[in-house]
């Protein structure tokens, strides 16, 4: 049989056993050479995917030299030669064992990895695995800290095998993530990599394209071991991240030989001198930048001096925020919410950009006591909430991230802040800069800008008063505002924009934002000229289409100006801002160097948009009438008494716009939507785009979160023969009465109405004196009649079931352990207030200085921090044990069952560490010398009585305490721990009874499933 040689990643050793014998055999007398194999062969085995990380030089190198010593018995008998000494135990395992066996041969080869891991290398080359940390396994991660320097990382693992593999002045080769030369958390690998511990020859950035089937960006580097860099070493280093892979080779030749600059203008071969990366903090490898622009970052004052860990002065603080851990829970669209409870939450996205769009609102009821109490939630930096700020977007490909944040609202952890100390405006021109992009580059090319590097931005002191700046922000908050208020997701929406140029405004229910109050100070962009309303709806069309351009042409212009203004400042010649440029646009998706030509005088007609335009206009006047209805809602196809259908209300409403010539617009609108000719009546087209496409549409304009919610029959029958009846409702007016106004004032005189044509047309389908067509005519309407009625009853029986009790699934033993509940909880509470008031009284006895030696600096800090929250949750378990103590017939609030897991964090543990009502205990227990038979002494006075009822009863309040935290876990088992499941139970428990806080999917959920609604409302809305 051939000889087969193969390799194994994951080595293992067959017969540890056997293994364990030959070192007994080899090491002799000397046990702790046989320790050190011993535990160098215990990670090779137990350490699954260790590898070549295993240590073999660190942890044998106590027990012998580095130096070559001659003979095995010298190796053994003392100190000697570990790449000796390992040689002469490969030979003799083949001595003392049969060379040929399968044991030899496995321990040969176990071997023969400690002796290639134990010699002294000229070179080494790596392409190591590029799993993060969390990919790393668990064991072979505690392995590399204890026994490497840097954090368990594979490729920095892997460079720390190779340094310390490689002889003094050697050279280490290695393909490896493009992110060492940024990440925060490879900092101090990279200042040794650059520094102290080696030196550069060359680095090439490949980027994508170097490794088959793999997307991570690398790059090639040589450098030599060992070796402190003086002040004025260089290295050379070539940009190849944006060739494609075919090219790359021949680009890196001509770079290095050739010329350094390209064709294209582009430089692919710099030298920089090594020291010049320490300029920016935390050492970026940003080889092209210039030493002139990296000394910016000389600056005295950053973004924030603490989170950038500089000595410097900070501008302000750039925060991150609050992770809900529930969004679907907690968080609204602003036009579903219905309360200040909700307040908006800025939560970054791509369009941050000057004015974000702040369109999320989050539950912040008493200061959010509900979001703060959810286990897994994390309100980050509280103090910052409700603060004039800029957010910023986190993941983009590009710059332009800062937008101005209203002093109302919450951020969020994917929505980060910079809160600056003074004014926001010009800060906010500043960071929208192209050269703020640029100089984010120099730190970082990924997508994510983390608060550790948006703090280390340079601030010039300067720039604080500039004018120029501020009044650039405003002039594009204006411009951007003018285009917002034509945006049915923007709070600041004033009507759609073909009522604009018409001069016409009209603020819809829903839009009472806190943020509009920017528009007391800065005043939206109007159109130049307003059109009449004798003007043809394609003439409106193309002035809107005009208004657009030049309100985009003027946005581009005042960015231009604030980079124009923003490079004259740092006095920026033009060749080195065309550079800045040039590398912005190598390095996002944005080209800052492309302005786009706006010639308003040719835009001669509607824009692409124009069909949008018009369905807006219909979908904006189609809301403001079901809010203004009296009871919120409009048949679509029917005209009870007193009221008017859909279409007809809007051809009032195209009255009250056009006036006269409201007949025209109308007729434009019809041939803009279809061909349908009207033959069988006014507007054809409308009536079908109101039947079929209202509603998408609606869903599509307003992120499938509808404020007009369309009720159907259609669903309820096989092969319905059209539709019964449809209606919309306004879901601001929903309430627990819909189906009883539905009932009597739509569906009642509907149903007689077709009763008495379903007569008719039977009369008429079976009269012989009519034609053939006329009773197939009659029959076909029969048909259609029929089926609307049992349509209509269906939609009855549907409504009947809704409105019926759906009791909860809540046993009686249950039921009874909640009411067991409520007077435990009620002592417990008073027992608590009652410890707090004579804490209190005890501090105003003592001296301070006596106070914190008797309990601690922090103890009472602590105290007031939670005392609020201790009282006010214990009263909130006090209303959820009542709440479910009542029959299974009455609606629970669905956030109280969060009390009952709560609990266990409220209540803490006597550890001192603990921020629990019980850690008192363990500060009160000191006063129980002063105790007899577990009372105050008899004739205790003053701070010594306080002390002894402080500890008196100690032990009682947590045995009364451990009891109810069992209880409570009892109660949170028997209780859905599903937050969608408990707030339908709340809606449907004592009859559909709508509940606004939990929001449009929720809601409509009910309905979708009785299929009273259109089927795309499950599709959209609820899924």
């Amino acid at each position: 049989m051939p000889e087969v040689g193969i390799v194994c990643a994951d080595a293992k050793i067959a017969n540890i056993e056997a293994a364990s014998e030959v070192f007994d055999e080899v090491a002799g007398d000397q046990p702790e050479i046989r320790d050190a194999l011993e535990d160098i062969l215990g990670a090779f085995e137990n350490v699954q995917g260790l590898g070549s990380l295993l240590d073999v030089k660190g942890t044998l190198e106590e027990e012998f030299t580095m130096e070559e010593q001659p003979t095995i018995m010298e190796s053994i008998s003392g100190p000697g030669s570990l790449s000796n000494f390992l040689d002469n135990l490969h030979q003799e395992v083949a001595e003392q064992r049969n060379g040929e066996s399968f044991l030899a041969q496995d321990l040969k080869s176990f071997l023969r990895v400690l002796v290639i891991l134990s010699q002294d290398y000229d070179v080494a080359l790596m392409n190591p695995p590029y799993g993060s940390r969390n990919r790393m396994p668990d064991m072979v991660k505690d392995y590399v800290e204890d026994h490497y320097k840097y954090k368990p990382e594979f490729y920095i693992n892997f460079f720390e095998v190779c340094d310390r593999l490689t002889r003094k002045s050697g050279r280490v080769g290695m393909l490896v993530p493009r992110t060492f030369m940024f990440k925060r958390s490879f900092e101090q690998f990279r200042e040794d990599f650059i520094g102290d511990q080696g030196a550069f020859d060359f680095l090439a950035e490949f980027g994508i394209g170097v490794l088959d089937n793999a997307t991570v960006r690398t790059v090639g580097t040589v450098v030599r071991t060992d070796q402190q860099m003086s002040d004025e070493a260089v290295g050379e280093f070539y940009r190849l991240h944006d060739i494609e892979r075919e090219e790359k080779e021949h680009r890196f030749l001509q770079g290095a030989y050739v010329d350094p600059v390209d064709a294209d203008g582009i430089q692919r071969r710099y030298t920089r001198e090594i020291s010049e990366f320490g300029e920016i903090p935390g050492a970026p490898i940003s080889y092209w930048v210039p030493l002139e622009i990296r000394e910016l970052y000389d600056s005295g004052i950053v973004f924030d001096a603490e989170n950038a860990r500089v000595d410097r002065e900070p501008l302000g603080a750039v925060k991150q925020g609050l992770a809900t851990a529930d969004d679907e829970r907690f968080v609204r669209d602003f036009w579903e919410s219905v309360d200040d409870s909700w307040v908006p939450f800025a939560k970054g996205g791509e369009d941050a950009w000057i004015l974000p769009r702040v369109n999320k609102t989050v539950w912040w009821q008493n200061e959010g006591k509900e979001v703060k109490r959810f286990e897994g939630s994390y309100p980050r930096n509280t103090q910052y909430y409700f603060r004039e700020a800029l957010t910023y977007t986190y993941i983009k490909e590009g710059g332009r991230r800062f937008g101005y944040l209203n002093e109302y609202s919450v951020f969020s952890h994917t929505g980060f802040v910079f809160v600056p100390d003074s004014g926001p405006w010009s800060v906010l021109a500043y960071a929208n800069s192209n050269l703020l992009t640029y100089l984010m580059l120099a730190q970082t090319v990924g997508r994510h800008w983390n608060v550790g590097e948006v703090s280390k931005l340079p601030w010039d002191k300067d720039l604080e008063n500039n004018s120029h700046l501020e009044e650039l922000s405003k002039d594009i908050i204006g411009l951007l505002l003018g285009l917002r208020q034509c945006d049915f997701e923007s709070p600041y929406y004033d009507g759609p924009l073909l009522l604009k140029v018409l001069g016409i405004s009209e603020e819809l229910p829903g839009y009472e934002h806190p943020h509009r109050s920017l528009l007391e100070d800065i005043s939206p962009t109007s159109p130049q000229e307003t059109v009449d309303s004798s003007a043809s709806l394609s003439e409106i069309g193309t002035e809107a289409a005009r208004y657009r351009a030049r309100v985009n042409r003027d946005l581009e212009r005042k960015s231009r100006e604030i980079d124009n203004k923003i490079f004259d400042h740092f006095d920026i010649d033009r060749d080195r801002q065309q550079e800045i440029l040039r590398e912005v646009a190598l390095r996002t998706n944005e080209d800052p160097r492309v302005n786009q030509e706006y010639d308003l005088e040719e835009i001669k007609e509607p824009s692409d948009e124009y069909d949008k335009q018009i369905q807006d206009l219909l979908l904006h006047l189609t809301i403001k009438i079901a809010h203004e209805d009296d009871d919120g809602i409009v048949p679509l196809a029917f005209e009870p008494e007193g009221e008017l259908e859909l279409i007809e209300r809007l051809e009032n409403e195209f009255e009250r716009i056009f006036g006269e010539y409201a007949q025209d617009r109308l007729a434009e609108v019809d041939q803009q939507l279809g061909d349908k000719q009207p033959e069988g009546g006014a507007y054809p087209n409308l009536q079908e785009w109101i039947q079929d496409d209202l509603f998408e549409y609606h869903l599509k304009r307003f992120e499938n979160t509808p404020v007009l919610w369309r009720l159907t029959t259609e669903r309820l029958v096989s092969d319905p023969q059209g539709e019964g009846f449809a209606c919309l409702v306004d879901y601001r007016q929903l309430d627990t009465s819909l189906f009883d106004r539905i009932e009597s004032r739509y569906l009642e005189p509907l149903k007689n109405e077709y009763r008495t044509k379903r007569n008719a047309a039977d009369q008429r389908r079976s009269d012989s004196k009519l034609s053939t067509t006329e009773q197939t005519e009659a029959a076909e309407e029969y048909e259609r009649y029929e089926s609307a009625l049992a349509q209509i009853d269906e939609f009855q029986e549907a409504a009947i079931e809704l409105s019926s009790e759906h009791p909860r699934d809540w046993g009686d033993e249950t039921q009874a352990l909640a009411a067991e509940q409520v007077p435990k909880v009620t002592e417990f509470r008073n027992r608590t207030e009652e410890r707090l008031e004579t804490l209190d009284k005890l501090v105003d006895e003592m001296e301070p200085d006596e106070f914190e030696d008797l309990f601690s600096p922090t103890f009472l800090e602590r105290v007031n921090e939670n005392r609020d929250e201790w009282i006010d949750a214990l009263e909130d378990l006090e209303t959820a044990c009542r709440a479910y103590s009542k029959d299974a017939n009455q609606p629970v609030e669905a956030h109280l069952y969060d009390l009952f897991s709560y609990f266990d964090d409220l209540v803490g543990s006597t550890h001192y560490g603990s921020n629990g009502i019980f850690f008192m205990n363990y500060y009160f227990s000191k006063g129980e010398q002063y105790l007899d038979d577990g009372e105050p002494r008899d004739g205790l006075e003053g701070e010594i009585r306080l002390l002894a009822e402080l500890a008196a009863e100690t032990d009682e309040d947590v045995e009364l305490g451990q009891e109810i935290k069992e209880d409570c876990n009892e109660l949170s088992k028997a209780i859905s721990s599903d937050w969608q499941e408990r707030a339908l139970s709340e809606v449907l428990t004592s009859g559909y009874d709508p509940v606004k806080k939990h929001g449009v999917a929720i809601n409509i959920q009910p309905l979708a499933e009785k299929k009273i609604v259109p089927e795309i409302v499950e599709d959209k809305v609820i899924n």
